[in-house]
């Protein structure tokens, strides 16, 4: 079976370094190279007609380093800048803040 709404599929390698606990943060870096297969065609809802989706190269490479600080045993703060080749908006970082929590 095929997914109506996603044709494209994208298969993931990489590796990720966790550092310890040094001054209350939680320092990371990882590298990612990404390929995509298939088709590049989307659907934003069920019913509607497929239309392409903006070019993206077939294979391109992310660079992210970050760092969590956690609060106490389930919830932690993070934030991360990002690198990506072959973006279709042109930007080459992503910055990231937010909050997380397990239960």
């Amino acid at each position: 079976l095929t997914d109506p709404l996603w044709h494209a599929s994208v298969s993931t390698l990489g590796w990720r370094v966790d550092s310890h606990t040094w001054l209350g943060i939680r320092p990371w870096a990882q590298v990612s190279y990404n390929q995509q297969f298939g088709e590049n065609q989307w659907k934003s809802q069920f019913g509607m007609p497929q239309t392409p989706a903006p070019a993206q190269n077939g294979s391109w490479m992310d660079v992210t380093v970050g760092t969590d600080i956690p609060f106490n045993t389930h919830v932690a703060a993070y934030a991360s800048l990002a690198q990506g080749e072959h973006t279709t908006t042109g930007e080459e970082f992503l910055y990231t803040l937010g909050v997380s929590a397990n239960f």
